[in-house]
C-alpha cells in the first residue's frame, strides 16, 4: 500500500462491559478494529495499534470506503408536558 500523506480520522465507540469490568472499543467503519482494555487511555492505544494493523492489510478501495464522514453530535431536547 502507498504511504498516506494525510491523517485519517475514524469514529470509535466505547462501551463498558459489566461482565469483564473492562472497556470495549470498536470502529464501526472497520469491523475488524475492536479491542478491550482496563482503562480508556490503554483502550485508545490499543485501538490505534489495531487500526494501523488493519489499514496495512486492506486495499486502497476498502480504505477509501472506510473513511468517516462523521461531522459531530448534537443534543435534541423535548420539553415534558
Amino acid at each position: 500500500m502507498t504511504q498516506l500523506s494525510t491523517k485519517l480520522h475514524y469514529l470509535a465507540n466505547i462501551e463498558f462491559d459489566e461482565e469483564s469490568q473492562m472497556y470495549y472499543g470498536y470502529i464501526p467503519a472497520l469491523p475488524a478494529v475492536q479491542t478491550y482494555a482496563e482503562n480508556i487511555d490503554q483502550l485508545n492505544k490499543n485501538l490505534t495499534e489495531v487500526l494501523k494493523l488493519c489499514i496495512e492489510e486492506i486495499s486502497e478501495e476498502e480504505l477509501n470506503e472506510s473513511i468517516s464522514h462523521f461531522i459531530g453530535t448534537t443534543v435534541v431536547q423535548l420539553d415534558s408536558e
